[in-house]
């Protein structure tokens, strides 16, 4: 069933067209949204929300007709390919992404990884709809940004946050990223949940991804 759709980035999106579908994919989303409330994927029927994606396509400022969420993505293994811009989507029993592997604890419709930034361990939600990763303001905090970045949340708006260029280390291979600070409603909703922040397309750009959330794992290589 092995399937490979070409990337379109828009604004740091991860978007792919599939028939008359703009999809804009995304694993920080526990849900699928559509325009219908019915998407047809690979050849499956999946009933799916039929509202909220307009709202979101404008908060954004990129056409899409559908939000790709983790009820839908979980079903497959799932290769991000950013440097050939590629997204190919496997069923569990064909062969996937040989690297490190890494356990992907789930909590409340997230997928994590532990990562270590700034010298601290950290639990980081995986999050290819994050254009800007983020970080609890506690670990920035009396570092000094470089500078601003506009973002928008569905329960924020669009804001304006500081950013931070910081390295990461993910089994056992580093790289940079770009960190802001979340709103401060998002930002509780995370420290409860004993989350650190959100890693998004940096650590998607530097490395060959794939998310088996049946497997429990992710892969880097």
């Amino acid at each position: 069933m092995k399937r490979t759709f070409k990337i379109d980035f828009v604004e740091g999106h991860l978007l792919v067209r599939d028939n008359e579908n703009i999809i804009l994919v995304d694993t920080g989303s526990p849900v699928t949204m559509h325009k219908e409330s019915t998407l047809s994927f690979l050849g499956r029927e999946h009933r799916v929300l039929n509202k909220g994606v307009d709202y979101l396509s404008r908060l954004a400022g990129v056409e899409f007709t559908t939000l790709m969420g983790m009820d839908i993505l979980s079903q497959y293994r799932v290769v991000f390919d950013y440097e050939n811009e590629e997204i190919t989507f496997l069923t569990h029993d064909e062969a996937g992404l040989e690297g490190v592997e890494m356990a992907l604890p789930s909590l409340m419709g997230m997928i994590l990884v532990n990562m270590q930034i700034a010298g601290r361990q950290c639990l980081m939600a995986l999050d290819t709809g994050a254009p800007v990763s983020y970080l609890d303001d506690s670990i920035t905090r009396g570092m000094q940004p470089v500078g601003e970045k506009e973002d928008f949340h569905p329960m924020a708006g669009r804001y304006v946050t500081p950013v931070y260029e910081l390295e990461a280390e993910v089994g056992g291979n580093t790289f940079g990223a770009t960190f802001g600070n979340l709103p401060t409603v998002m930002a509780l909703q995370l420290k409860l949940l004993r989350v650190d922040g959100v890693i998004g397309y940096d650590f998607f750009k530097s490395f060959k991804v794939m998310i088996d959330v049946a497997g429990s794992k992710v892969v880097i290589s």
